[in-house]
């Protein structure tokens, strides 16, 4: 600054402040900012940068416009504890805890439970020929065979044309009403049958040769079928009234055959009465032990 610009400023300030005063003065107001405290200047930088962040998030709000948040971390998931089988004191095809059974089924026609008691392999096979069939065999579903019967000579097993059935070349069977309805049972006019009524629930109206329910109290006509009410697993005790897992239908009622002491396997089957201080016996999986309650109770 030129000297003769410099009296006048310094003049126009104050007439009886010196030259070197006024000199001090004005290089104090220059080096001041440059003296301000750090952290000072921090914090009033943070608090104008929230102010500008608030009014920001204000003109977001009102554009309708989100303020992106950070996502939290997603947990990782903890893996399953492995299924630990168990077969100890089950019957053999038991699950055994994991939805495999204990032990597989190997026999012909066996399945768990197939031969009446929950938990065994077994098979219940066939009681009877198949309608129309009056000599020969036929296989049982379980390995085995049925026999059919056996014909009457001059008759032959499938001599009249019909495998199965007993006829012979000089004999035309007839086994159809005066109505033209078929005739499932009864005499063919040959000798032989028009064939046998299948199950033990059924037997033959000899006059139009139907098969219809066996007259016994037992007896019912359910969903189509001739049923036995007091041992269907399907219809224990009426029609419709299906036992569930591991129950057994015994006497028309639904029983579970691994704690029933009347019934302790299978039907019928009774663990002994406590005589005059005799030994108590229980039904334990299945089985009659000498105890009064199973293990573990």
């Amino acid at each position: 600054m030129h000297p003769s610009r410099f009296d006048a400023l310094a003049k126009s300030l104050t007439v009886s402040v010196s030259r070197r005063a006024a000199l001090s003065g004005l290089i104090a107001g220059l080096v001041a900012p440059l003296l301000v405290d750090p952290a000072a200047a921090t914090r009033r930088k943070r608090r104008g940068k929230d102010r500008h962040t608030g009014r920001d998030a204000d003109r977001a709000g009102a554009a309708g416009v989100g303020i992106e948040k950070k996502k939290p971390k997603k947990k990782k998931k903890k893996n399953p504890a492995p299924c630990a089988a168990t077969c100890a004191g089950k019957p053999p095809c038991a699950d055994d805890g994991c939805g495999d059974p204990c032990e597989s089924c190997t026999g012909a026609g066996q399945t768990c439970g197939g031969g009446g008691t929950p938990g065994v392999c077994g098979c219940t096979p066939l009681n009877a020929c198949p309608i129309g069939q009056n000599c020969g065999t036929v296989p049982d579903g379980c390995g085995g065979t049925i026999p059919c019967g056996t014909c009457t000579a001059p008759q032959t097993c499938g001599g009249g044309g019909t495998p199965g059935v007993c006829g012979s070349a000089g004999c035309i069977r007839n086994c159809q009403n005066a109505n033209g309805t078929p005739r499932n049972c009864g005499d063919d006019g040959c000798g032989g049958s028009c064939g046998p009524c299948v199950g033990d629930n059924y037997e033959c109206e000899p006059i139009f040769g139907f098969c219809g329910c066996r007259l016994d109290n037992d007896i019912a006509p359910c969903e189509g079928l001739c049923v036995n009410v007091r041992t269907s697993q399907e219809h224990c005790g009426r029609c419709n009234a299906g036992c569930v897992l591991n129950q057994l239908c015994c006497d028309a009622r639904c029983t579970n055959p691994l704690r029933d002491n009347g019934n302790c396997g299978e039907c019928g089957v009774v663990c002994p009465l406590p005589g005059d201080g005799g030994a108590r016996y229980a039904c334990c999986n299945g089985s009659c032990i000498e105890d009064d309650r199973c293990p573990g109770e």
